[in-house]
């Protein structure tokens, strides 16, 4: 996908947080407008399926809201209004269907992600970005990478911890660290150089999603997910697919 695309529905998933702040979308009436909660490594290709999904399905809106994993949950465990959530891990799904809060039924793995360094190598960094490792699934998969490749206690005292990996991602782009860890779908949609982590050194991230309501909207919506179109589409957003594992 060209660069000016990438930023195009890089700007349209900022314009769906947006959006969200407006709805009036209710967990006890979907309607044809589906509020998805959705993890910040997703944010660029939610996007992409947003729009992919709306030719498809032109009668049902998306209203896209991004953040960590564990504040999501959390809001969703306080009754935030959300219809979807796509998790970045398994946990917070789990604690989420355990609360009774979900349709277990819907459950689904939709992508596994990868992690990526962008800038120096973490090793020679001054200030090296990650996710905090107690909320976001990205930044505990970055502090066990560090921690087998034996770089944790060296690195510890120079980390900047975002509370998201867009967080992170963002404390690198604004010059606040000159390395970061992050979600390899990131660097891909942002369009910059990075260093994948091999599989062999780190397993891929499981991202879950469920429904939170049971109607024909959010059930269709979470059934776009595993279609072959919304596959292609997270493949090439530099995310493993759940068949080829």
């Amino acid at each position: 996908m060209p660069p000016l695309m990438r930023r195009h529905y890089l700007l349209a998933a900022l314009a769906a947080i947006y959006l969200t702040a407006c709805s009036r979308a209710t967990r006890e009436d979907a309607g044809t407008t589906v509020s998805i909660a959705t993890a910040s490594n997703f944010a660029a290709c939610i996007a992409d399926l947003e729009h992919a999904f709306s030719k498809v399905h032109p009668e049902i809106d998306w209203a896209i809201s991004v953040g960590s994993s564990s504040q999501l949950a959390a809001q969703i465990s306080h009754g935030a209004p959300f219809h979807l959530f796509l998790s970045a891990d398994q946990k917070r799904v789990d604690a989420i269907i355990d609360s009774g809060q979900a349709i277990a039924d819907t459950r689904i793995t939709y992508a596994w992600g990868r992690l990526a360094i962008v800038g120096v190598d973490p090793i020679d960094a001054m200030r090296l970005a990650i996710a905090n490792p107690e909320l976001a699934p990205y930044g505990f998969a970055a502090q066990q990478w560090l921690k087998a490749e034996k770089m944790w206690p060296e690195l510890s005292d120079r980390l900047v911890i975002g509370q998201s990996v867009g967080q992170a991602y963002q404390f690198y782009a604004s010059g606040n660290a000159d390395s970061a860890i992050i979600a390899l779908s990131q660097a891909v949609a942002a369009d910059i150089d990075f260093q994948a982590i091999s599989l062999k050194e780190t397993s891929p991230i499981p991202q879950e999603a469920i429904a939170l309501v049971d109607t024909p909207a959010t059930r269709t919506s979470i059934d776009f997910l595993s279609s072959e179109l919304a596959q292609q589409i997270i493949e090439q957003h530099g995310y493993r697919l759940p068949r080829k594992e």
